[in-house]
């Protein structure tokens, strides 16, 4: 399946099945600070915040190179839309070329209105340098990956991304 426009429209209609109404958790990396927030919410779109417990995997991939970012992680209170909660912070380093990616987990939990079990994930891309870059899968229940990521690419631009099960496309 390929996807062409924003990614959070894309996960918006992926993800358009009845679901427990949960917020996402967000990660969000500026590309000139290095550090990573982590939260349960959108506070950057004005939506409110939810205490986020403890994540259960962030890693930071670059090349071969695979960096556990959870014994930097420390707890911080995030402003929402009329609300505070925990969110979780670290420093990512950013200074080698090439693609940066980081994936995060929170742990599994019910959601508030007690239908189910959910799980939220995030990730970021980061491209240093000249060149384009293909991530590759890293075989979770799903991902949305960008086919080519290059230099020039901004906020709000089109891209072309596939979906994966399983680190499988879905047809």
């Amino acid at each position: 399946m390929f996807l062409h426009g924003n990614l959070m429209a894309a996960a918006r209609a992926l993800l358009a099945i009845p679901r427990p109404a949960t917020p996402g958790l967000m990660a969000h990396l500026p590309e000139a600070g290095g550090v990573l927030t982590l939260a349960l919410g959108d506070p950057l779109g004005g939506g409110v915040v939810l205490d986020l417990p403890p994540p259960g995997a962030v890693v930071h991939l670059h090349g071969a190179r695979r960096t556990d970012l959870i014994p930097g992680l420390t707890a911080d209170l995030l402003q929402g839309a009329g609300n505070a909660a925990r969110a979780w912070r670290t420093r990512v380093d950013l200074s080698a070329p090439g693609l940066h990616r980081i994936h995060a987990e929170a742990p599994v939990r019910r959601d508030p209105e007690g239908r189910g079990l959910v799980q939220h994930t995030a990730g970021c891309f980061v491209l240093r340098g000249a060149g384009t870059a293909s991530p590759e899968p890293l075989g979770l229940a799903v991902e949305i990956l960008p086919d080519l990521l290059s230099p020039g690419f901004l906020p709000g631009m089109r891209f072309s991304a596939r979906v994966l099960a399983q680190g499988r496309a879905l047809t």
